[in-house]
């Protein structure tokens, strides 16, 4: 299983309830974050790696996994002050995300966000959707 530990590294991370009954998870990256996660999403989904871990901070884990069918982003708690995602997507929509991500790091400035649940579509028992924000041009 790959992992990436962003525990110590200053993310911003916002968690907020949507209308459709989904927590909206917002990471804000730098360029060479986004790239560090670019690159082992594109080793996971490429390559049929497995998982990447993402250690988004103290309190928060996120799963990257491929699913042979359908799209789903699920957030769990299982203990106070801690929170678990699953992003589980099919080869082909992770491919489409990722080639979004990659334009984001081409095209982005400082401000801008990618939403996973507008680049695929999430099946409706996902009740998490994830923003990455390019948080500076660094």
């Amino acid at each position: 299983m790959a992992l990436i530990d962003w525990s110590k590294v200053d993310t911003g991370i916002e968690v907020s309830h949507l209308k459709s009954s989904r927590n909206q998870l917002v990471i804000k990256l730098k360029r060479q974050e986004l790239l560090e996660l670019v690159n082992e999403l594109e080793e996971l989904y490429l390559s049929g790696a497995g998982e990447l871990r993402l250690i988004v901070s103290h309190e928060w884990v996120l799963f990257w996994k491929e699913r042979e069918s359908g799209n789903r982003a699920l957030q769990a708690h299982p203990e106070e002050n801690q929170w678990v995602g699953t992003v589980a997507l099919e080869k082909k929509d992770a491919q489409i995300f990722l080639l979004s991500s990659k334009n984001m790091l081409k095209n982005m400035q400082e401000g801008q966000s990618l939403t996973l649940g507008e680049c695929v579509t999430l099946a409706s028992v996902s009740n998490l959707d994830v923003t990455l924000i390019l948080s500076s041009n660094q």
